[in-house]
């Protein structure tokens, strides 16, 4: 036989197995509880402490901690940036708007109104449109005027004081405030202006250069002190000598008049003393003989 018969066969010479039923435990009655006698009742158990708890130990740091913080840094940095290019742009388009409305705004006033239905409004309109065009061109005008100008005045003072100040004069222009390049144009010559007031900047700060030197001294100890070295160098190079004072020119010991003029010296000739111009005048004028002249006296007779 083979296996798989012999395995049925097994099966069924087996006896059945029998299932005996589970066992109930009955509980038995409580028996009466009796109160104690007061001299019975124990006492309240002493509560122990507790053990002490046990240490808490130190979670283990995230080695990827700080990557993650620079990774939180740099979003939030990119979402600022965002935020900032979004208002930028929202301002743009702001910008756009009312330059927009100015336009169609400034179209509208340009337009005229028609003479026939509202002859005020065209000649209004005409005015203004004429007044806007002359300042335009008188704006133009005055830009023109003042480039030349100031070519001018740039060539001339650049001949006049060189390459190396002229530098100079320039950087102190650039430095100068926007109310100071108004002045300057306006006086007719803008780098000769400009000129003028560095000169004036450097001879500020060569007073205040000279008030720290000073320091605590007064001006005549100053001089006091420039006078001695003065003298101290006059005896090193004369040999120690004191100077001498210069040679006084001569007296004057001609006489004098009371009214402080000169007398006339007694020990001079007498000049020539020619008459009086009131007596020529009045003499009466030559007649024959006498108004002949020398040429004639000497080689004509008669």
């Amino acid at each position: 036989m083979s296996g798989y018969e012999d395995l049925i066969a097994s099966k069924g010479t087996e006896a059945p197995a029998v299932e005996t039923p589970p066992v109930v435990d009955v509980a038995p009655e409580p028996a009466p509880v009796s109160e104690p006698a007061p001299s019975e009742v124990q006492a309240p158990p002493v509560e122990t402490p507790a053990a002490a708890a046990p240490p808490v130990t130190a979670e283990p740091q995230d080695p990827m901690a700080p990557v993650k913080a620079l990774l939180d840094e740099r979003d939030r940095r990119q979402a600022a940036e965002r935020r900032a290019q979004e208002v930028a742009r929202e301002l743009a388009a702001i910008r756009a708007r009312d330059a927009e409305q100015q336009r169609k705004a400034q179209e509208a006033a340009n337009q005229l109104p028609h003479p026939l239905d509202d002859p005020e409004g065209f000649a209004a309109g005409v005015r203004a449109l004429t007044n806007q065009a002359v300042r335009q061109v008188q704006s133009q005008t005055q830009e023109q005027q003042d480039r030349v100008v100031e070519t001018l005045s740039r060539n001339a003072l650049k001949r006049h004081i060189g390459n190396e100040q002229f530098s100079e004069l320039e950087k102190f222009a650039q430095a100068a405030p926007d109310q100071a390049h108004n002045l300057a144009y306006e006086s007719g010559d803008p780098w000769g202006w400009m000129y003028e007031k560095l000169q004036e900047a450097k001879k500020h700060r060569q007073a205040q250069t000279a008030l720290q030197e000073l320091g605590d001294k007064s001006l005549q100890d100053r001089i006091a002190e420039a006078v001695a070295a003065e003298r101290a160098k006059w005896e090193a190079e004369h040999g120690g000598g004191q100077p001498q004072p210069a040679a006084q020119p001569a007296a004057d010991t001609r006489p004098r008049n009371p009214d402080g003029t000169f007398a006339p010296s007694t020990n001079q000739t007498q000049r020539h003393q020619p008459p009086s111009l009131s007596i020529v005048a009045g003499a009466p004028a030559p007649t024959g003989v006498d108004a002949r002249g020398g040429f004639d006296q000497l080689f004509k007779r008669g």
